[in-house]
């Protein structure tokens, strides 16, 4: 097997070899990301089908790895590298290609802690990714249109957010919810800040030295 080849983009794309190169990735650590470099450097030379195909492919690995406790924590890692690999896709499909990313994630968030916790670690990165590292790597008018469709479907995102708040007592799910809103709260509009509950609960996790400094970095901002 040669993962090389994957970057040879004078051939279409083989995903049984993709496939192989991310199980030996994960399996044997390589630090070789033959996958985000081929989604960097070759995804809009990719047929729609493959790319549907890997968009697929992803998203089902990070549910199964997310969806388990001891499985997410045991392997952390590999999961923020997958996150990383699907904010990647996000900046070049979503949102003409991948319309329902932000419900779909939102959904599925609520019918697991664990699940929701990553998705709360991939809204973040992709707002990092928009608003903060987008001149390395987009073009203007991309990143105009990833920074006016992130805001026009914040609702969503806020609305998980608070619903967390109000209901989980899981102290690792309400920190990444806490430094999601720490990034979101930068841009987003007043209105989800003072119009909503959310000052109360931050008002209310200040005190408690478990998520005192993300809270007050929320409060800063």
């Amino acid at each position: 097997m040669n993962p090389a080849q994957l970057l040879d983009f004078n051939v279409p794309l083989d995903v049984p070899l993709l496939e192989a190169t991310v199980d030996l990735m994960y399996g044997a650590g390589t630090p070789e990301q033959i996958l985000e470099s081929v989604i960097r450097y070759k995804w809009g030379a990719l047929p729609l089908e493959q790319r549907e195909g890997i968009k697929t492919f992803l998203s089902n690995l990070i549910i199964r790895y997310s969806s388990d406790e001891a499985t997410f924590r045991r392997e952390a890692t590999f999961v923020n590298k997958l996150n990383v690999i699907l904010v990647q896709i996000l900046k070049h499909d979503w949102p003409v290609r991948w319309k329902t990313f932000i419900p779909d994630i939102v959904s599925a968030s609520r019918t697991s802690e664990t699940l929701c916790e990553n998705s709360m670690r991939i809204f973040k990165l992709l707002s990092e990714e928009v608003f903060e590292f987008s001149r390395l790597d987009l073009t203007q008018a991309k990143t105009k249109e990833l920074k006016v469709n992130l805001n026009s479907e914040f609702g969503l995102i806020h609305e998980l957010c608070v619903f967390v708040l109000c209901n989980t007592r899981k102290p690792d799910l309400i920190r990444s919810t806490l430094d999601t809103l720490s990034v979101y709260l930068t841009w987003v509009p007043l209105g989800y800040i003072f119009e909503s509950n959310l000052l109360h609960f931050l008002l209310q996790l200040f005190p408690q030295p478990a998520f005192r400094n993300v809270a007050l970095q929320c409060l800063t901002e």
